[in-house]
């Protein structure tokens, strides 16, 4: 009997956005099939951010549609999102500084698409602040904390919403070769464990070790989607990064 195909988790259709008439998306359609990790690739400016800030309703596209497990999200605010099922890792932390690692995990175990009782709240949130390397720090304040901690905290409160989906943006900015190693060994022990990921990181060596599939984005169009080592081959990807690729030029819509 043949393998059953998976299902569409993400479908992006024909996303465009512009911000005082300047591009930043055009026409972007990508899909993610539940259970993979997806990476996006492209240099700064690509609009990556934007892409996942529109997912996530934090940024309303000019055209197109976000659909969620076949449901279209495009108008949804953020909190509906996130109750839906997905949850996203910030590139730059923002724990509430008072609360302490375990306090600003319970946040999300409280907010998540599936309030679980008040006993078992605590006991997720200590599982996740282990899973995430941040055992014996249950007690420190959010604020104390420093940069690569506050990542792992920016997660294991993202993971306690219990999202379908999830999104991680810059896990590795910073991390030392050990911690992005041990970065790579949590994200696929992510999707072993049924979550769907869409990841992306200006670590490329990150992203296209976990990543299933890859887009590589630059000035707000697809390049190109496919295996990790198809996209790296693309020529246009390495013109890319060079900052020497010539951005096609779209035909203007139809009055």
């Amino acid at each position: 009997m043949a393998a059953k195909a998976a299902s569409n988790c993400l479908e992006l259709r024909h996303i465009s956005k512009s911000f005082q008439e300047r591009r930043v998306l055009a026409d972007v359609s990508l899909v993610v099939r539940e259970g993979e990790i997806f990476g996006l690739i492209g240099p700064n400016g690509a609009g990556k951010t934007t892409l996942f800030n529109i997912i996530t309703g934090l940024v309303r596209a000019d055209e197109g549609q976000v659909l969620f497990h076949g449901q279209d999200i495009t108008h949804w605010p953020p909190p509906r999102i996130c109750h839906a099922g997905i949850a996203r890792a910030l590139q730059l932390p923002a724990p509430f500084p008072e609360m302490t690692g375990l306090e600003n995990v319970l946040i999300g175990c409280w907010f998540g698409k599936r309030q679980a009782a008040a006993p078992d709240s605590e006991a997720q949130a200590r599982e996740l602040l282990a899973r995430v390397g941040l055992q014996g720090k249950e007690e420190v304040p959010a604020g104390q904390l420093n940069l690569i901690d506050k990542r792992r905290l920016e997660v294991a409160r993202a993971l306690a919403t219990r999202p379908h989906l999830l999104l991680l943006d810059e896990i590795a900015a910073g991390l030392s070769p050990a911690a992005v190693k041990q970065t790579a060994e949590l994200v696929t022990a992510l999707r072993d464990q049924g979550l769907t990921l869409l990841v992306t990181d200006h670590y490329l060596n990150l992203t296209l070790q976990v990543s299933d599939r890859v887009a590589a984005l630059d000035q707000g169009e697809i390049i190109t989607v496919g295996s990790p080592r198809e996209v790296v081959r693309h020529p246009e990807v390495a013109s890319a990064y060079l900052g020497t690729r010539e951005a096609k030029t779209l035909p203007e819509a139809a009055p």
